[in-house]
């Protein structure tokens, strides 16, 4: 048998909670995750936008200025005024060798002067590259004045080169509000990535990173690093900004979603003790109610707080409606399981009796075994006198008794009997009832509150009845009705067993009576023949003749010793034949024995019953054989001591064997036992009723004569 797992609520809701709080702290930080990512992202988004702005600023600075250049460098006089151009620093005129010739405008820390040699300079290099097809060149290095970011711009002249630098302080100027305004550091570099100027402080870097967009750390400040090459320029724009900076935003989300997450599992933690102490532990409460419940402990009390919830107060309900149901069903079952024990021992109490008295005893002890039931009485029913009467009662009183014990078959409780229909009356039914079955004051008297009558029936007659009373339970409940009713069937039964047995009884005694008449008249009738027999041989002088009524009278004896057992015996169908066969013995002996010369008889013989019709042939055999020893053994010239020995023995399977030998002359050699031409009737009747009883007939002639009989009796002792 298999069984299903058992869950705990209270765990699968602390395990409900749990994964809630995991997910949410996963979705937490998988947001912080994302919105780190997309920070950074969106930070990058706008320092290439920032590279962009700076690109665009830078050229259209330089844009401007050139053009005011190529207008200066197109106006024929020389002396034209230079201060249109106000944001060079410098602008000075060389020959083709490369060495300035005048000077016309000069920064005050600008190192150059009439006769300075440009020749190696990367200005010359600039200059170099003007044709026909690039009139204006311009270029951005750090210039060798003063080692500064500048914009060198340069055009041919009548003799030989203008040049003009370009300051860059509104540009670096520039530079550094987008810097400050971004919190970042803005770097101009060449392809190489070597920096040529940055908008901050110096820093302690002189070549760029070779990755495009990366994190570095200077001065023990982490920055992310962007870096996009500018064509327009010819150089390379990095931006620098600070880590801390780019996530100060998610700092703030994030110590916010700290503070959230926080929050939330504490909320969770509030739930969690909420839901416990709301709801698991009523539950828990009130399960650990329903485990200790037991059918026979008062109804569990569950705490009015924890009733206040409407499933808790509907499960209580349910619970209480279903334990006091099984309540009721085990008060039922073991009811019934009494009931039947009562019943199993009142069948085998009846079962092992067969006298009335002790039966109706049994039952009513039985009935009185019911749970409520005090006091009672059995009725049996004479229909040939026409009355009812009690035969046995219990806890009932005197008084009660005087008036209740025989009841004619016209008064209303004898009609309720012979109805056979029970009934029940319970509290006030019982002294005002339409049946007339107990009067007001008899009922008060003995304090009934309820009263079965339930009639024993047999063969569809009643027989008697079964009154039992209670003084303390005001119902007889369904069960205990069917028990008396089955109990009644079942006493039903046994009463006319009983009865049968008695009729049973009383016809075999009246049979035995009859027997034993019938065989004393047949011992008598035999006697009076033996009698006439005797008066017939004082008339017969022949002495073969009387020899003959002697050997007759001696049989019919021995027929007439039979009915005389049979009438002194308890059993008429079988007979002690050892006894038997003593007494015969002794009579044969006593007639033929002389005193002069006295035959032993002894008899070893075992006790055998056999029925009359193996008796009969049996004692004629045993006679014939016996009277044939006394009579002719011991025949002159034969002498000695006289000895006939007779054995019987009886075994299991019911075989006899009877032996009777004698030590006399011996039977003569021809003659044969039983054989039809045997000119005796004496050995033709031994061998006839041998074959009657179908017995095997053995006769030995060594040392006198020995029969054996041995045939297959009906009853052994």
């Amino acid at each position: 048998m298999s069984f299903k797992k058992i869950y705990s609520i209270r765990a699968i809701f602390a395990v409900f909670e749990g994964v809630t709080l995991f997910l949410a702290v996963l979705f937490v930080i998988i947001l912080f995750v994302l919105l780190g990512r997309q920070i950074r992202a969106s930070y990058l988004k706008s320092q290439a936008r920032e590279i962009d702005r700076i690109e665009s600023t830078m050229m259209d600075y330089i844009k401007d200025n050139r053009e005011l250049f190529t207008v200066y460098a197109g106006m024929a006089d020389r002396g034209a005024p230079a201060d249109l151009l106000t944001s060079f620093s410098d602008l000075y005129f060389c020959d083709s060798s490369f060495v300035l010739t005048r000077v016309v405008k000069r920064e005050r820390s600008s190192p150059i002067f009439p006769g300075y040699d440009l020749g190696r300079s990367r200005v010359a290099e600039m200059l170099a590259k003007i044709d026909a097809s690039r009139p204006v060149v311009s270029a951005m290095f750090r210039s060798s004045e003063d080692e500064r970011l500048s914009v060198y711009v340069g055009a041919r002249s009548m003799y030989g080169y203008i040049v003009g630098r370009i300051g860059t302080d509104p540009l670096q100027a520039a530079l550094r509000r987008i810097a400050d305004y971004s919190g970042s550091i803005v770097i101009i570099a060449t392809g190489e990535g070597y920096i040529i100027s940055n908008s901050g402080e110096p820093l302690h870097l002189h070549i760029l990173p070779g990755e495009r967009v990366t994190e570095v750390k200077l001065g023990g400040i982490d920055y992310l690093y962007m870096r996009k090459r500018s064509g327009a320029l010819g150089k390379d724009i990095a931006i620098l900004t600070p880590v801390s900076t780019v996530y100060a935003l998610l700092g703030v989300v994030e110590r916010r979603g700290r503070l959230f997450i926080m929050l939330f599992a504490l909320i969770i933690i509030a739930k969690i003790v909420g839901q416990t102490m709301l709801l698991i532990r009523p539950f828990g409460r009130f399960s650990a109610l329903i485990r200790r419940w037991e059918p026979d402990a008062p109804p569990a009390e569950v705490p009015p707080e924890f009733l206040r919830y409407e499933e808790i107060s509907a499960l209580y309900r349910s619970f209480s409606d279903k334990s006091e149901q099984i309540r009721d069903a085990v008060s039922a079952l073991r009811e019934s399981e009494k009931l039947l024990e009562i019943q199993r021992d009142l069948g085998m109490a009846l079962g092992s009796t067969s006298e009335l008295g002790p039966a109706l005893d049994a039952m009513l002890e039985a009935a009185l075994r019911i749970d409520g039931m005090d006091s009672g009485g059995i009725y049996l029913v004479d229909e040939e006198a026409g009355f009812v009467e009690l035969a046995c009662s219990a806890g009932l009183s005197s008084s009660f008794l005087d008036s209740s014990t025989r009841y004619g078959m016209d008064s209303p409780n004898a009609r309720v009997v012979m109805e056979g229909w029970p009934v029940y009356l319970e509290g006030d039914q019982i002294s005002v009832n339409s049946l007339g079955l107990m009067r007001g004051d008899a009922a008060a008297g003995e304090g009934f509150r309820s009263l079965a009558v339930v009639p024993i029936r047999h063969m569809g007659r009643s027989i008697a009845c079964v009154n039992v009373a209670s003084m303390s339970s005001p119902r007889i409940s369904q069960g205990k009705r069917d028990a008396l009713e089955s109990m009644a069937s079942i006493l039903g039964n046994v009463i006319a067993r009983i009865r049968h047995q008695e009729r049973v009884t009383a016809s075999l005694r009246e049979k035995e009576i009859l027997l034993k008449e019938i065989h004393h008249r047949v011992k008598n009738n035999f006697q009076i023949i033996i009698s006439l027999l005797n008066l017939q041989s004082m008339n017969i002088q022949s002495e073969e003749l009387q020899q003959r009524f002697n050997d007759s009278r001696n049989s019919i004896r021995a027929m007439a010793l039979i009915h005389e057992k049979l009438y002194q015996s308890d059993d008429f169908a079988r007979i002690d034949f050892s006894a038997y066969l003593k007494t015969l013995t002794t009579e044969l002996c006593s007639i033929y024995a002389s005193p002069a010369k006295p035959v032993a008889c002894r008899l070893d013989v075992e006790r055998v019953n056999l029925s009359i019709d193996l008796a009969i042939p049996c004692s004629l055999i045993v006679n014939e054989i016996l009277s044939n020893s006394l009579k002719y053994a011991f025949s002159p010239p034969w002498e000695g001591s006289p000895e006939i020995l007779l054995r019987m023995t009886g075994k299991d399977d019911g075989e006899v064997k009877i032996e009777i030998s004698d030590n006399g002359i011996g039977m003569p050699a021809g003659r044969d036992v039983g054989a039809p031409d045997s000119d005796t009737l004496g050995l033709s009747l031994i061998g006839l009723l041998a074959r009657q009883i179908k017995a095997t007939l053995r006769l030995d002639r060594d040392g006198g004569t020995r029969y054996t009989i041995v045939f297959r009796g009906n009853g052994q002792a």
